[in-house]
């Protein structure tokens, strides 16, 4: 990756990529949903269009079922945002999507969702849209 340490930056850097997908896709879901459409069939539209990603195909249908059986938990990618927000704030670089998606798995975590896989973001936007 580089000099030494940018292999860890890479990680941090990746793994925040990874929120962001999933913090936007579950929001479109929510929206989906919110507007009675078929959350099913927004994946298979998703699956064919620009918006195409490794979340959706991985994440999305644990968060159309509600499985948030851990396969990366929600407080580890938290840990990770906190500590992509202090690299980037080291290097002086404004963040401002980095700290809405870290915001969005503290929300999780306070919930008590931290144990639960990652996806379970999702209920952040169930509790607000009066579903959970």
């Amino acid at each position: 990756m580089g000099r030494q340490g940018a292999g860890a930056s890479a990680k941090l850097a990746n793994n925040m990529l990874a929120a962001i997908t999933l913090s936007g896709l579950a929001e479109s879901l929510s929206l989906v949903r919110s507007c009675g459409g078929s959350p099913e069939l927004f994946l298979e539209v998703v699956a064919g269009g620009g918006a195409r990603s490794g979340m959706a195909e991985m994440k999305g249908p644990k968060m159309v079922k509600g499985d948030f059986s851990p396969q990366f938990k929600t407080k580890l990618m938290h840990k990770d945002l906190k500590l992509a927000a202090r690299l980037a704030e080291s290097v002086q670089m404004p963040a401002p999507v980095l700290n809405v998606a870290k915001e969005m798995f503290s929300a999780a975590c306070q919930s008590g969702w931290g144990e639960e896989d990652m996806s379970a973001i999702v209920r952040n936007y169930e509790r607000w849209a009066g579903r959970a």
